[in-house]
């Protein structure tokens, strides 16, 4: 009987060891998922945070790619409208010799005239033989000469016509770039807009950011820490070294 009386004593000892075991054991497994609860909600706003993140560089990303080549673009426009100009301005000694030829031509038509108008005097009406051939001979050089003057007249419209087709041709190219440039810079100026508001958006971001990973540093909650980490979190100046890698926009 005194065996049987140990061992009841011994097992009755091994039921309350186990009875304390299981309450220390479950007070720890209560905790347990209190505290993974408790780091998870910490975490998994700066987890969404990082996404938005994310989402506004996709946003920014084809924009700054937009911006660049419309700069692109419009550097190369600038060169042909320069290219261009430098043209319009070569045409400048042709429109000068015309403007001289036109000048000693408008001087023989005077003169011209003035002939005609001292023939049309002097050889009107019924003339003595003589000075009827002197009119002849100068009724022959007013007509030669008319010849020349239309031959000139003819050249110098030939030559009016071509420098007008330049003068224009390099004149519509200007305004065609021109247009063309000032499209490129609305366009450029809306992208711009836009991605000021990217970059608004992300420091409506960091802001929340701050104070996540403030908090999660307070607690030492190494999930949280790690996520801010991998921002680029500076813990003692409470801010992001490098919250996107997209450049800033132009002020």
């Amino acid at each position: 009987m005194s065996l049987s009386f140990h061992n009841i004593h011994y097992a009755i000892k091994l039921c309350r060891l186990d009875l304390v075991l299981g309450a220390v054991l479950a007070g720890f497994i209560a905790h347990l998922p209190h505290s993974a609860e408790a780091q998870q909600n910490r975490a998994e706003p700066i987890r969404l945070a990082i996404a938005e993140v994310k989402a506004e560089e996709a946003k920014g990303r084809p924009l700054v790619q937009r911006m660049s080549a419309l700069v692109k673009d419009n550097e190369d426009k600038r060169k042909a409208y320069d290219a261009t100009d430098r043209e319009l301005k070569a045409l400048q000694p042709r429109l000068d010799r015309y403007n001289a030829s036109l000048a000693k031509y408008d001087a023989a038509l005077g003169e011209y005239s003035k002939r005609v108008d001292a023939y049309n005097a002097k050889c009107g009406g019924t003339l003595p033989p003589d000075q009827y051939r002197a009119c002849l001979a100068d009724k022959g050089d007013l007509a030669g000469r008319k010849i020349e003057l239309d031959r000139d007249k003819a050249v110098l419209e030939a030559d009016r016509h071509a420098i007008e087709i330049d003068l224009k041709s390099r004149t519509d190219r200007l305004a065609a770039i021109s247009k063309e440039m000032t499209a490129n810079l609305q366009a450029w100026e809306r992208a711009q807009k836009e991605y000021q508001a990217v970059f608004v958006r992300i420091d409506a971001i960091k802001k929340r950011l701050v104070a996540d990973c403030a908090a999660g540093d307070a607690a030492k909650d190494p999930f949280a820490v790690r996520l801010c980490i991998g921002l680029g979190w500076d813990g003692e100046k409470k801010d992001f070294t490098a919250l996107t890698d997209l450049p800033a926009p132009a002020k």
